[in-house]
C-alpha cells in the first residue's frame, strides 16, 4: 500500500536526519537529502489523500440523482 509505505518511510527518515546532524557539518547534504526525502513523502501522502477525497466526492455526485429526473422531467 503506497499510503503505508510513505507515512513509514517518513516516520523513518526524521530520526535518520537528526541521527545525522550530529555528525559533523561536511555530512549536512546527507541531512538535507534525508529532510528533503521525508518532506516528498508527506507531500506524496497529503497528494493521496487529497485524490481518494475527490475520487470519493466524484462517485457520490455520480450516484446522486439528478432533480429532473426525479420529478419526471427529461433526461439531461
Amino acid at each position: 500500500m503506497p499510503l503505508a509505505r510513505a507515512i513509514i518511510g517518513t516516520l523513518g527518515g526524521i530520526p535518520r536526519a537528526l541521527a545525522l546532524a550530529e555528525t559533523e557539518v561536511a555530512d549536512l547534504y546527507a541531512v538535507a537529502t534525508a529532510l528533503q526525502a521525508a518532506h516528498n513523502a508527506v507531500m506524496d501522502v497529503a497528494l493521496d489523500v487529497i485524490a481518494l477525497e475527490e475520487g470519493r466526492r466524484l462517485v457520490a455526485e455520480r450516484r446522486r440523482p439528478v432533480s429532473s429526473h426525479r420529478e419526471g422531467g427529461p433526461a439531461e
